[in-house]
C-alpha cells in the first residue's frame, strides 16, 4: 500500500530500520517516503510550524493559522483572546499576526521532522565511525539516509519456521509448534492478546483471530515463549489478509430469544457481501446480501426461534452463490439461570473452547438434533466458553431437576502436568482425568475467568503435581454436593476430548468414570451409568494439523462417525445399538470405523451400557 507522508506507519514489526511502513521487507513504498522526506530539518523552530504534525510546512498549518490568526494568547493584551492560539505564535510576541505568516510563508512546503512526525522514520544514517572530523548531519534527512536505505534493500523479516499461519476467509489461525522447552506462550496480534498456553495445563497451542473486528492494512503478529532462561520473542508481519472485506465488525458470539440480533461494521468491498444464519438441521432461516459501505443489520428474533445453536456465514455474494466457504461463526443462545431454575433438564451440553466447537460443528449439531428428538418438550441447556465453570455447573446440578446426561467436546487429558513422549507416555505428571472448565475469579472492576480444569478427584495421598490441588476443580466434590436427591446426579456422560476415557495403568477403569459412579453401588443397582469417552489422544488442535497432516484427517473420520452415533441415538436406539451400528454396517466407511475405534479408541464405561437410551427415562412432569 502506499505510503505518503502525514499516515502513521506503525502497522507492524519491522524488518530494517528502513522498513518505514512496517509491512516486512524494505521496498518501494518505503523509498517513497525517503524521497518524499528528503531535506527535512529538525530545526524546533521550523518543525513548530508544522502545527499538524504530517512532516510538512502545508495547506493543513495554514488552516490551522487562519482559525488563529487576530488572536492573542495574553489576557493582558487587547484583542481577542485564546490560549490555543500560542500554536500559531511563531515569533513569541503573544500574538498572531502578519509576522507570523511571513514565518509560516518563509518556510512553505519544507519539510520537516522530529521525533513524533513521519519523516523522523527516515533518520536512518550514521556518521562514519573512523572519522570522528566528520560533521553530524543528524539534523537533517540526506544521502547518508539514503544509503542507509539501499543498504537493506529488500531485506526481509526472519520468519519462525515453527510457526505456521494459514487463514480460511477471515478466520486466521496461528499456530505455535516445537515446544519441548517451552512451559508458557502468548500470542498477540496487534499487541492485543489473543490467546496463552501454559504447559501442563488443558489448551491449545493455535490461537484464531477473528480478521473482521480489524482494519484494513497490515498486521503483527506475536509470539512470546517463556523458557527456562528467559524469553523468546518472534513477530511477523502479515498484509492485509482479510479476504471477506468486512472490517472493524461487531458480531456477537450470542443472541437471545424474542431479542435483535445485531451485526455492525463496514464492507470495503466494491461487491455486495451475504449473510446468512442457518439452524442444526442445516436449513438456512436468514439470508441477505448487503453492499459496500457501513454494515447495519437487525436479525429478527424468529430467525433463531427457540434454537440454542446456529452457524452464521458470512461471504462475497459470488463466493456465497456459488457454494464456496467464507468465514463462519458459531452463535449459541445467552445463557441465562432463570431460565432452568427448578425445571426438569435432562440434558447438559458443555463447550468450553472455541476452536474445538468448530472443529467438531457437525457432530455438536447432530448431538443437538438428537436431543430435541429424544425430550422435545422440555429444555435442555448448553454453556459455551466461560460460562463452562464450577458455578454454573453446580447450579445446573442443584437448581434443576432430574438426574443429567452431560455431552462435553472439548480438551481433556488423562493426566495432569508433565511431558507427553511420543503422544503415548507421560513423565512427570500424575494420572488423573481432567477436562475443560473454568473458574471466576472476581476483579474490582471486572470479573475474570481462568482455564483451571475439573480433575476427577484431588487427594492428600495422591496430590497433583506443582500444588495444583489446590487450583484445580474437584468432579467428585462438585458431585456430592450439588444433589438432595437419592441417586447420582448424572446418569451418562460423554466426554469427547483427548484421552478423557483412557484406562489407569493399574488397569482398573477411568477414574472419572468411577466418580461419575460408573461401577459404584448406584450402577449395580439400577444398571443405567454410562461413562463414554476416547482412550486415545485425537488430535483436535489446530497446530497439530500444520505439523502433522495426518491428524486432520483423522479427525474428520471421527466426527463423521459421531453425526452417525447421535443419529442412531436420535432414532432412539439404545446406546449400544448405536455403537455397533457404526462399528458394523456396512452402510459406514471404514475409515469413519477405524478413526473411531482403533484410532480414537472411543470407549464406555458402566452398566448402562446395552441398557439404556440417549434420554431414556420417566420423565415426571
Amino acid at each position: 500500500m502506499p505510503f505518503p507522508i502525514g499516515v502513521s506507519g506503525s502497522f507492524g514489526i519491522p524488518s530494517s530500520p528502513a522498513d518505514f511502513n512496517r509491512d516486512g521487507i524494505v521496498d518501494e513504498w518505503d523509498l517513497q517516503l525517503m524521497n518524499d522526506c528528503m531535506g527535512a530539518i529538525a530545526d524546533p523552530n521550523i518543525v513548530r510550524i508544522d502545527t499538524n504534525y504530517d512532516s510538512r510546512v502545508n495547506l493543513p498549518d495554514f488552516g490551522i493559522f487562519s482559525f488563529d490568526y487576530g488572536y492573542t494568547n495574553d489576557p493582558n493584551l487587547p484583542g481577542n483572546h485564546d490560549p490555543n492560539c500560542e500554536r500559531s505564535d511563531f515569533t513569541g510576541d503573544h500574538q498572531v499576526d502578519l509576522a507570523d505568516l511571513e514565518i509560516l510563508t518563509q518556510y512553505w512546503l519544507t519539510p520537516v521532522f522530529d521525533e513524533y512526525r513521519i519523516c523522523g522514520l527516515c533518520n536512518i544514517g550514521a556518521n562514519d565511525p573512523n572519522d570522528p572530523n566528520e560533521p553530524s548531519t543528524s539534523n537533517i534527512i540526506d544521502s547518508k539516509d539514503y544509503d542507509a536505505l539501499m543498504a537493506d534493500w529488500h531485506k526481509q523479516i526472519f520468519s519462525d519456521p515453527n510457526i505456521s499461519i494459514a487463514q480460511s476467509a477471515s478466520q486466521l489461525t496461528v499456530a505455535v509448534g516445537n515446544t519441548g522447552m517451552v512451559w508458557k506462550i502468548s500470542a498477540f496480534f496487534d499487541d492485543e492478546p489473543i490467546g496463552q498456553w501454559t504447559a501442563g495445563e488443558l489448551g491449545s497451542t493455535a490461537f484464531d483471530v477473528d480478521l473482521m473486528r480489524y482494519g484494513p492494512g497490515s498486521h503483527k503478529v506475536k509470539i512470546v515463549r517463556n523458557i527456562e532462561y528467559g524469553l523468546e520473542i518472534t513477530e511477523r508481519v502479515i498484509t492485509d489478509p482479510n479476504s471477506t472485506g468486512l472490517y472493524f465488525a461487531d458480531i456477537p458470539d450470542t443472541f437471545e430469544p424474542n431479542e435483535l440480533y445485531n451485526i455492525r461494521g463496514f464492507n470495503l468491498n466494491d461487491n455486495e457481501l451475504n449473510f446468512r444464519i442457518g439452524n442444526i438441521q442445516g436449513e438456512t432461516v436468514y439470508d441477505v446480501n448487503v453492499p459496500s459501505g457501513p454494515v447495519s443489520l437487525s436479525v429478527p428474533a424468529s430467525a433463531f426461534g427457540q434454537s440454542m445453536m446456529a452457524p452464521l456465514a458470512v461471504a462475497r455474494t459470488s463466493i456465497a452463490s456459488e457454494g464456496g466457504n467464507g468465514y463462519e461463526k458459531i452463535l449459541g443462545q445467552k445463557f441465562d439461570r432463570e431460565k432452568y431454575r427448578g425445571r426438569w433438564v435432562r440434558f447438559l451440553v458443555l463447550l468450553p473452547d472455541r476452536k474445538v466447537t468448530a472443529t467438531f460443528k457437525d457432530a455438536i449439531f447432530a448431538a443437538l438434533a438428537a436431543i430435541e428428538k429424544r425430550v422435545p418438550d422440555y429444555p435442555y441447556m448448553v454453556l459455551t466458553r466461560t460460562n463452562v465453570n464450577y458455578e454454573n455447573l453446580k447450579f445446573a446440578l442443584s437448581q434443576t431437576r432430574g438426574a443429567k446426561i452431560v455431552v462435553f467436546f472439548g480438551h481433556a487429558s488423562s493426566y495432569v502436568g508433565g511431558e507427553w513422549i511420543n503422544n503415548n507416555e507421560n513423565v512427570g505428571g500424575v494420572q488423573r482425568t481432567q477436562f475443560q472448565c473454568y473458574t471466576k475469579r472476581e476483579g474490582y472492576f471486572w470479573d475474570s475467568y481462568d482455564n483451571v480444569g475439573m480433575v476427577s478427584y484431588t487427594s492428600r495421598d495422591d496430590p497433583l503435581p506443582n500444588s495444583l490441588d489446590n487450583v484445580v476443580l474437584d468432579f467428585t466434590r462438585l458431585l456430592m454436593g450439588s444433589s438432595s436427591y437419592d441417586f447420582v446426579p448424572i446418569d451418562q456422560m460423554y466426554v469427547f476430548g483427548c484421552r478423557s476415557a483412557a484406562p489407569r495403568i493399574t488397569g482398573e477403569q477411568n477414574d472419572m468414570a468411577t466418580a461419575q459412579g460408573c461401577g459404584g453401588l448406584h450402577d449395580n443397582a439400577h444398571t443405567d451409568m454410562i461413562y463414554c469417552g476416547f482412550a486415545k489422544k485425537v488430535l483436535q488442535n489446530n497446530a497439530d494439523w500444520f505439523f502433522l497432516p495426518q491428524a486432520k484427517e483423522l479427525l474428520t473420520y471421527v466426527v463423521q462417525g459421531l453425526v452417525i452415533f447421535f443419529q442412531q441415538l436420535g432414532d432412539g436406539k439404545r446406546v449400544d445399538q448405536a455403537r455397533q451400528y457404526v462399528e458394523y454396517s456396512g452402510q459406514v466407511e471404514n475409515g469413519i470405523k477405524q478413526a473411531l475405534f482403533q484410532k480414537a479408541e472411543l470407549t464406555f464405561y458402566g452398566r448402562g451400557y446395552g441398557n439404556v437410551k440417549f434420554g431414556y427415562y420417566e420423565v415426571i412432569k
